[in-house]
């Protein structure tokens, strides 16, 4: 426990010296994305990538860019509205109210004439392969 507080003191002690010679900013990967997005002709996403990446698709995970929540849709595209979303694999995840959020966030950042892939399971007819 005593090691732990004291790497614990430490850090504080640490980013306080950096704040007090401003050396020290907030750094937030979600900026490194969005200026990505803004310098492309085409921004096409990826919700729910789980590792999953296609040639000029920007992949994307739930702590990114959560479907459900607005504030994350309009950080990215309310400047840039999107031109495709490609989401496999995810809806299924979701209840019913939480996917007309998810969708309700999607067509809104989409740009007039952009479309949305959604691909799911079919239990029904599973794949024999």
């Amino acid at each position: 426990m005593l090691l732990v507080s004291t790497i614990k003191t430490r850090k504080t002690r640490l980013k306080s010296l950096l704040r007090k010679h401003d050396l020290l900013r907030q750094y937030d990967p979600r900026d490194d994305l969005r200026a990505y997005m803004t310098s492309q002709a085409k921004v096409r996403v990826i919700v729910g990538a789980s590792g999953s990446s296609y040639k000029d698709w920007i992949a994307t995970d739930k702590e990114m860019l959560d479907l459900l929540r607005e504030d994350d849709w309009a950080y990215y595209f309310e400047s840039k509205p999107l031109d495709a979303i490609l989401a496999e694999h995810v809806w299924e995840h979701l209840d019913h109210r939480a996917a007309l959020v998810a969708a309700q966030n999607c067509f809104t950042y989409l740009k007039p004439g952009g479309y949305i892939r959604i691909a799911v399971p079919d239990g029904l007819h599973p794949d024999k392969g």
